[in-house]
């Protein structure tokens, strides 16, 4: 398995349980708001599997909000899971 397959199947693994925890506990309005906040990167999932990759579709620019998106993901760098952590362990005291 890639490094890519191996990093998607790890986020979906954890947004399952973020997303099974917040439900357990209550915090249904917090789900919503982080299915809201991920929204650019579902967004690649649709383009990644329909555009790029079985070539069903030829890539567009698309409209505003995805290159809206398309923006945000530009700037994505390796060093910024380090503060996804710091801010993901922030949300998790504030939820708690």
């Amino acid at each position: 398995m890639g490094m890519f397959r191996t990093v998607i199947l790890l986020d979906v693994l954890a947004a399952a349980a973020a997303s099974m925890w917040l439900v357990k506990s209550g915090h249904v309005l917090w789900l919503i708001a982080g299915l809201i906040a991920c929204s650019p990167d579902l967004v690649w999932i649709y383009r990644l599997t329909i555009e790029e990759k079985f070539g069903k579709v030829k890539p567009t620019m698309g409209n505003r909000f995805i290159q809206f998106h398309r923006t945000i993901q530009k700037y994505e760098r390796i060093w910024g899971i380090a503060i996804e952590v710091m801010y993901g362990s922030l949300m998790y005291i504030v939820i708690r």
